[in-house]
């Protein structure tokens, strides 16, 4: 009967081992600060740069800043001046899983100082991806209709500081 329980305890305590390695085995560290796309990749002639700054809080496991700047092309919506640039962020923190993805999809409401005109506009933003080890340490995807059909939707970010 001793020898049962004997067993019986150690198959249970490698088995608890086994889990908490595979736990600690999927999640990434990430490191705090300020995620940004290289200029080559952001500078193709005839598209909006689209370019996407993610900034990490300390401990790795919440985006405090996540925004993107655009142009508005030729025929922009809800009043917006023509080929102007509008800067859009997400309105609250996003939170970072343990295996480093993230996303938010939803509606934000950009600031006359964003929209560079008098007005505010609401509109919606949706950005998503995951981080990763490595050069590109972020890779991903952002859309919204107020930007111009050219501007670039995939991300490639580098740890910048």
């Amino acid at each position: 009967m001793r020898a049962w329980v004997l067993v019986s305890t150690l198959i249970l305590a490698t088995s608890c081992a086994g889990a908490v390695q595979a736990m600690a085995a999927g999640t990434l560290h990430i490191r705090p600060g300020l995620y940004a796309p290289n200029a080559s990749e952001t500078t193709r002639e005839d598209y909006s740069n689209g370019g996407v700054n993610l900034v990490v809080a300390k401990g790795g496991r919440k985006i405090t800043e996540a925004g993107i700047s655009c142009y508005t092309g030729s025929a922009p919506t809800d009043g917006l001046p023509a080929n102007d640039e509008v800067t859009i962020r997400v309105p609250h923190l996003i939170a970072i899983t343990a295996t480093g993805t993230f996303s938010f999809s939803g509606p934000v409401t950009l600031t006359p100082e964003e929209t560079q005109s008098e007005i505010t506009v609401t509109t919606t933003f949706t950005i998503k991806g995951r981080f990763q080890k490595g050069k590109i340490a972020v890779v991903g995807s952002d859309s919204s209709p107020i930007c111009q059909s050219q501007t670039l939707t995939r991300m490639r970010l580098h740890y910048a500081r």
